[in-house]
């Protein structure tokens, strides 16, 4: 894992890219899942009206265990997790006209 002061830094910065509301965590688990093969911090914010059953603590924990991540930066209702971005990428090749 990259140094933690640098991730913790950058979280800071981010703005939160997916939510978890009255839906749960398995409504948005593969949305952050996706996320985080792209790039390697995701931010999540959790709505108050989630809040009933469990502390903000254990939903980020949570997702944390089931994404393979980990907890980074955990701010009120926000946390970060961070996940190794694969490095594959789709390689466009140029065809000239002739050749079509």
């Amino acid at each position: 894992m990259k140094g933690s002061r640098k991730l913790f830094d950058k979280s800071g910065t981010l703005k939160p890219t997916a939510w978890i509301g009255k839906g749960g965590i398995i409504a948005v688990l593969d949305q952050i899942k996706m996320q985080l093969k792209t790039k390697e911090l995701v931010k999540v914010k959790i709505q108050r009206t989630r809040l009933s059953s469990e502390s903000a603590r254990e939903i980020a924990e949570s997702v944390a265990k089931q994404t393979s991540a980990s907890l980074i930066d955990m701010r009120g209702r926000t946390f970060t997790l961070y996940g190794k971005a694969s490095k594959t990428r789709s390689v466009k090749t140029y065809m000239s006209p002739s050749k079509l």
